[in-house]
């Protein structure tokens, strides 16, 4: 594309693009004669017009940073280095409400001339996202994998150990003793499940805060399921064949399928009851 080239759309619409002396974007026609013109100032974008109104207008510190960016409706976003210059603040003013945002300067955002004026935040590294309707409430995302919700009352944060702390808890406890490995899940400290996993027994066990068993797990030798036991529903039993390489059966209340294989340990038929029809299965040659 050449400088004042037109471009040649494909519905057949045509632009016209002008460029200033600097080689920036001067002006935008379009078939209707509607244009979009850019101001510039020392090579920094300090205005867009669209058909002779300014729509938005850019001002910058000493630094050369955008500053702020005033819309045609009077609003305007305030983009504020911090103390430690590693993040922007950025304030959303609008007529219900000012929210203060502070974003990484290494994040993307997207800034609307509607409401809401944060279309989009990158909540990834080193970021901070503070509530539009509580502003006590803050969202905070540190590089470390974590990420802290934060009010006046309580404290939740998530990292990759699966912890909420303070007010929500899930810790991974050391063995108890050589057999039994624990997990406790507590809201306020309080217990809320309890997860054991007996190691010589082969047994897993939910409890609620009363512990009460609300399911079992018993596994093999081989750690294969042998039955579940879950509180007010039937029992699931397996049972396994070729040293628990196989499935042998399972059932569950008065209902039972059994499975059958062929000499080659090929699954042949399903066999089940309470008056249902059998599975078989057959296969050609080579297989």
């Amino acid at each position: 594309m050449r400088i004042n080239d037109i471009i040649q759309m494909p519905s057949g619409n045509k632009l016209k693009i002008n460029f200033s002396k600097q080689k920036f974007f001067s002006h935008i026609i379009d078939d209707n004669g509607l244009s979009t013109q850019f101001l510039y100032d020392n090579g920094l974008l300090t205005g867009i017009i669209k058909n002779n109104i300014i729509r938005n207008h850019f001002i910058y510190n000493k630094a050369g940073h955008i500053q702020q960016i005033i819309h045609e409706d009077g609003y305007y976003n305030e983009l504020l280095t911090s103390a430690n210059h590693s993040f922007y603040r950025i304030d959303i003013i609008n007529p219900n409400e000012n929210t203060t945002y502070l974003m990484s300067k290494s994040k993307t955002i997207q800034l609307k001339n509607n409401q809401p004026r944060l279309v989009r935040r990158d909540l990834s590294n080193s970021t901070i996202v503070i509530s539009t309707l509580d502003p006590s409430v803050k969202l905070i995302s540190s590089s470390n994998r974590s990420l802290t919700l934060k009010n006046r009352h309580q404290t939740i944060e998530f990292n990759s150990i699966f912890q909420f702390s303070n007010s929500l808890i899930y810790s991974v406890l050391p063995y108890d003793n050589e057999q039994i490995r624990s997990c406790h899940l507590k809201i306020n400290n309080n217990i809320v499940l309890t997860m054991l996993f007996d190691h010589f027994e082969k047994k897993l066990i939910i409890q609620d805060y009363k512990q009460n068993e609300i399911l079992t797990m018993i596994y093999s030798d081989k750690y294969r399921l042998k039955s579940i036991n879950t509180r007010g529903f039937l029992p699931i039993t397996y049972t396994y064949k070729d040293n628990d390489q196989k499935l042998s059966s399972w059932k569950i209340g008065s209902y039972y399928e059994e499975f059958l294989y062929d000499t080659r340990g090929r699954l042949i038929e399903i066999q089940r009851f309470n008056d249902l029809a059998s599975i078989k299965y057959s296969y050609g040659h080579g297989e």
